[in-house]
């Protein structure tokens, strides 16, 4: 739910049928064209929709303190055929604002919102929304009524100045949410300051992991974690190795298409290009490389051979060195 605000300086509000009922308008850049829907000599005509109109005189008129604002973010542009000179043939367009949701302040503080919708069976109804009604509700965020005078009760219960419980309840939100983003913040930064402070000490970590696993495990080190690091260090650096030659395009796709190897690759300031070689004629070191591989699954890879890309496709890198910084 959208909780808004009343902002003078970003807007001007402008009285519509009632002295607490607004209009909110966005002030126009003095520097900018003005255009049409704007608190300009040319905006729109604006159309209150009747039924939500009918409510808001009983609303407004039993509590003169709320201010019952039409928001500029929920202004909808319409346009409607009208005769021109009562000529049925000749029909030009109407455009206009139409206004069917409006809410409600107390002073500045936001109390709700009362629109006219599309309820069911397509029959047009209150929608009535805030915090309290939301918390009562075990589906939706808002309640639905065809009756004016439920509407009415609804929100004469319903709206009002927050109680100091649920003031209180919004700073611990409010909280919640503020630590949470410095957690994660200062978190985040101090991850990428360890990582930056440390860099240059990876690699003589990596040189000296016989030494240094013994003192990871004697303080609280994971023991399967640093018996597996090189292991999985050396994984990491062949994956990228291979993504590496895939970028570049430093290497040969082979697709097995019946008989006939079909071999794309590109040298170096050169195209791509395409082969087709049959199975006598087919290069040693291609026949080599795939053969290994057909005995492995669909997307494992060989070190220093390649990878298996499908039952039939193979991908068979150039040799590259690459250190995992």
């Amino acid at each position: 739910m959208f909780d808004p605000t009343i902002n003078e300086m970003k807007f001007e509000y402008e009285e519509a049928f009632l002295p607490n009922v607004l209009i909110e308008w966005i002030k126009p850049d003095p520097n900018e064209r003005p255009r049409e829907g704007r608190m300009t000599n040319d905006k729109w005509p604006i159309e209150v929709d009747d039924m939500l109109k009918k409510l808001l005189i009983v609303l407004a008129t039993k509590n003169p303190a709320w201010k019952f604002v039409f928001k500029s973010n929920r202004h909808s542009a319409s346009t409607r055929w009208v005769r021109e000179n009562n000529n049925a043939e000749n029909t030009v367009p109407h455009k206009y604002l139409s206004l069917s949701s409006a809410y409600i302040f107390d002073g500045k503080e936001w109390l709700g919102a009362v629109s006219k919708v599309r309820g069911r069976s397509s029959v047009d109804a209150y929608y009535i929304e805030n915090e309290r009604v939301s918390r009562e509700r075990s589906r939706g965020s808002g309640a639905t009524t065809k009756d004016m005078k439920k509407a009415i009760r609804l929100v004469e219960k319903m709206f009002g100045s927050k109680t100091v419980e649920e003031r209180i309840d919004a700073v611990r939100e409010d909280l919640g949410n503020i630590v949470d983003h410095v957690n994660k913040d200062r978190s985040r930064r101090y991850e990428d300051t360890f990582r930056r402070a440390t860099k240059g000490m990876r690699m003589y970590m990596l040189k000296n992991w016989g030494t240094l696993s013994k003192i990871a495990l004697e303080n609280g080190g994971d023991p399967q974690a640093i018996d597996s690091l090189l292991t999985v260090r050396n994984e990491a650096v062949l994956a990228k190795g291979m993504y590496k030659c895939w970028e570049n395009e430093s290497g040969r796709v082979v697709l097995i298409h019946g008989n006939d190897y079909v071999v794309r690759s590109k040298q170096e300031g050169e195209e791509k290009r395409t082969h087709i070689y049959s199975q006598t004629d087919v290069p040693e070191d291609i026949k080599r490389g795939i053969g290994m591989l057909k005995l492995v699954d669909v997307k494992f890879y060989i070190e220093n051979v390649g990878i298996r890309i499908s039952e039939n496709a193979f991908f068979l890198p150039t040799a590259q060195e690459v250190d995992d910084e």
